[in-house]
């Protein structure tokens, strides 16, 4: 079966989205879409924000990767979390692994940072949008047990970097929906050429360490 590679990440969010719920179908893993009720696409397509989780749905602690916050790199985030699950990486049996392709699907849609209200997903407004609604859902749905989450935001960048993202706006909407938990967050800068490999490597520490 044909697997996704660097050299051909998605471009657009059509393709973003077929390559996501391929990778999905061959890990096999089961994807959860969900619709947003306002806006469409450029086509008038409807959007949705994908997501998925392995392992076990009682699990007390969780790996959750989320990439295209920004709209304009959703492709690469994509692209990645496609070619991490056809590289076969899983949890422990005692963990879970939940993974959110396009965070922003309106920002990928239309090539744009911010999402459908003009909204930059890091800025202080950004926790009243239906991505971090949805987020939150993700969060009641996938993890209900999870006490301790480890989260990577995945992003552009040169040279490649891993930066703690604790005062952030994804931490603090994560906290304030679970204010008992034990969560922190980093964001995971790669640069073109060896982002998968370098994201698998990273993943793959995070989830031994969990």
């Amino acid at each position: 079966m044909a697997s996704i590679s660097e050299t051909s990440f998605p471009s657009d969010y059509r393709s973003a989205r077929k390559a996501f719920i391929a990778a999905c179908i061959r890990a096999p893993a089961d994807s959860i879409a969900r619709v947003h009720p306002a806006v469409s696409g450029p086509r008038g397509n409807p959007l949705f924000l994908d997501s998925v989780a392995l392992g076990p749905r009682d699990a007390g602690k969780a790996l959750l990767l989320v990439a295209g916050g920004d709209g304009t790199e959703g492709g690469m985030g994509a692209g990645l979390l496609s070619g991490l699950l056809d590289t076969g990486i899983r949890p422990k049996r005692d963990a879970r692994l939940v993974m959110v392709p396009a965070l922003n699907p309106y920002g990928l849609a239309f090539g744009r940072k911010e999402n459908e209200s003009g909204i930059d997903l890091d800025a202080a407004g950004a926790a009243r949008s239906w991505s971090f609604a949805m987020l939150r859902d993700i969060l009641t749905e996938d993890m209900a047990h999870v006490t301790k989450l480890r989260v990577l935001e995945l992003a552009q960048g040169s040279p490649s970097r891993l930066e703690d993202r604790s005062a952030g706006m994804l931490a603090r909407t994560l906290a304030q929906a679970r204010p008992a938990s034990d969560i922190r967050v980093a964001r995971l800068f790669l640069a073109p050429g060896r982002a998968l490999a370098e994201s698998r490597a990273v993943v793959t520490r995070a989830l031994a360490e969990l």
